[in-house]
């Protein structure tokens, strides 16, 4: 659980646990779960490191985020992204693209998505760029 009792889940195909760093456990095709039944959060990417002291996960290569708010669907996709689990936030200063429930194309120089609180949830995207 995260700081505030909630559920959360990192799987991966494979891991490895670093000898030197015992915090430090890299991930083939990792993802991470956050929330349940109408509010969900899901990142998936091909590599990532998860920081077991810190509670993140670094992301890279092919970074999804796709959170689900009842009915409404938001997706993002960024070379990287970094999961804080406690502070409920992914964040990525790599560029982003996505869509959101009415399927509008959404481009931003970086991106910052909080799921705080169980009852706000929303993705600031600076310099956003309007594809529709």
């Amino acid at each position: 659980t995260d700081s505030s009792g909630k559920p959360f889940e990192i799987s991966a195909d494979t891991a490895f646990q670093h000898t030197t760093q015992k915090d430090v456990v890299e991930l083939e095709r990792p993802k991470a779960v956050q929330g349940k039944d109408a509010e969900t959060t899901v990142v998936t990417a091909d590599k990532g490191l998860y920081r077991t002291d810190a509670k993140v996960l670094e992301l890279r290569d092919s970074v999804t985020l796709q959170h689900d708010v009842g009915d409404d669907t938001y997706i993002f996709r960024s070379p990287a992204a970094t999961v804080s689990i406690d502070d409920e936030i992914v964040s990525s200063d790599a560029g982003v693209g996505g869509s959101g429930p009415d399927g509008r194309a959404l481009k931003a120089d970086r991106m910052k998505a909080y799921n705080g609180g169980g009852e706000c949830s929303h993705a600031h995207l600076s310099q956003k760029h309007d594809l529709a």
